[in-house]
């Protein structure tokens, strides 16, 4: 079984790569690197799609920008030597503390009912079900995208 956190994360990481590889692409002029970003992109989203489909959009979409975007700032640094000043890590810290509220704060739809956090029904996914999750109906008021 493959929870969805991992294939979460997974998607991180190819978007994380994509982004690392973008500039590569010389303004999509190269076809190899530009196709590997484009597909990297769309890998990425894709698995963002299955994942929605069993947790919290709010939390899959906080969680996938969030860490993406504090990665991708820590490749900017270390592989491009960009600068990191006191803004910059103030910011990633901003977003590293809102992602982690946010999914802690994060309840199920009833949530004037039972009050049961999204964590607490979120099953796991076999890699069958991964690539079959696409097709399945979404319930309706399940909270989760349709």
């Amino acid at each position: 079984m493959i929870s969805p956190f991992v294939v979460l994360l997974a998607a991180i990481g190819i978007e994380v790569g994509a982004t690392t590889a973008l500039p590569r692409t010389r303004g999509f002029h190269d076809l190899f690197w530009s196709a590997l970003v484009l597909g990297g992109y769309a890998l990425s989203i894709w698995l963002l799609a299955v994942v929605v489909r069993h947790m919290s959009v709010s939390v899959a979409y906080a969680l996938w920008s969030g860490l993406g975007t504090a990665a991708i700032a820590g490749v900017g640094v270390f592989a491009f030597g960009e600068r990191l000043d006191l803004v910059k890590v103030t910011a990633l810290v901003l977003i590293i503390v809102g992602v982690v509220v946010l999914n802690l704060h994060t309840v199920s739809p009833s949530h004037h009912g039972s009050g049961a956090r999204t964590a607490d029904r979120t099953p796991e996914l076999s890699a069958g079900r991964v690539a079959a999750s696409l097709s399945e109906p979404v319930p309706a008021g399940s909270g989760r995208a349709a």
